[in-house]
């Protein structure tokens, strides 16, 4: 599993406190908690790719809802 490109990143060894396994930080808060930061209260919920697929869902014209 180390070699995964994907778990590399998201995964850490923090440097302080008694911990010596790998924590999960993709979501942790940011050294830098200047209000410049419009991403740093979100978290998506949904894709876009999934609103297309809710959108082309809802349409009654088959032929439209290849078109979305």
């Amino acid at each position: 599993m180390e070699g995964d490109y994907r778990y590399n990143p998201s995964w850490i060894i923090p440097t302080g406190g008694n911990k010596t396994f790998r924590c999960f930080f993709k979501f942790a808060d940011l050294d830098n908690k200047d209000s410049s930061e419009l991403f740093r209260y979100r978290m998506p919920l949904l894709r876009i790719s999934e609103m297309y697929y809710i959108a082309a869902e809802c349409e009654t014209d088959p032929a439209a809802a290849l078109s979305i």
